[in-house]
């Protein structure tokens, strides 16, 4: 399903549902209520893999795996760049050196009010085995132990959701784009935007008739 037919399809459901006002909104207010549908059902998909990592072939037109690039801050501690489309973290692993010699080792993502108690700890700091991840500033710090450097950091991760626009859809010089979301997720974006749209526009008693089970 292109953009374009989102665009009807939410029209279509907006005039069953909003019978008493008649709703008309600009293509540019409905992209709005798109991108806001694609940001909480994305996130929502992120927190369900995170807890059961169960949700993979929803994900999979969003995942992507990289070599990211890295700088050194001190001695052991080292700032792993996000790459430009990166939203959120699901996975990584890093290569350490030590005298020219190579090994994988696992990566731990850890909380951020925890850095100084692993940091400091002989017993939770990092190690040839595990590094910890800490993310802050725009990016992941880790730390290596005494002697390795970070040699490779590869992360799997989901990228930003491609943002509707409508405008840019229907041109005449523009094949109609298809998101590049999962196809079976499409109908569950449409439905949470028209909800959210009568949530924002429409009268109290149609908005109430909208549970959020109309979007599962």
């Amino acid at each position: 399903m292109n953009i374009i037919e989102w665009h009807q399809a939410f029209k279509v459901q907006l005039d069953t549902l909003d019978t008493q006002s008649a709703l008309r909104l600009q293509p540019e207010v409905v992209d709005v209520f798109f991108n806001k549908a694609i940001n909480k059902i994305m996130m929502d998909l992120y927190n369900e893999y995170e807890e059961t990592q169960g949700v993979s072939d929803a994900l999979s037109s969003q995942t992507i795996i990289a070599n990211c690039s890295f700088t050194q801050l001190a001695n052991n501690q080292w700032k792993i760049i996000f790459p430009l489309n990166y939203y959120h973290h699901l996975q990584s692993n890093a290569t350490l050196d030590f005298n020219g010699l190579q090994g994988q080792v696992r990566t731990v993502k850890q909380l951020l009010d925890n850095e100084s108690k692993v940091t400091s700890s002989p017993f939770e700091r990092a190690s040839d085995t595990e590094i910890p991840l800490f993310f802050k500033d725009n990016g992941i710090y880790t730390y290596t132990p005494s002697g390795y450097t970070l040699f490779n950091f590869t992360m799997t991760y989901l990228k930003n959701p491609k943002q509707v626009s409508y405008k840019g859809n229907s041109s005449n010089n523009f094949q109609p784009i298809s998101s590049d979301i999962a196809e079976y997720l499409h109908e569950r974006i449409i439905n949470l935007a028209v909800i959210y749209a009568l949530e924002t526009y429409g009268s109290e008693r149609t908005a109430a008739k909208v549970q959020i089970k109309d979007v599962n």
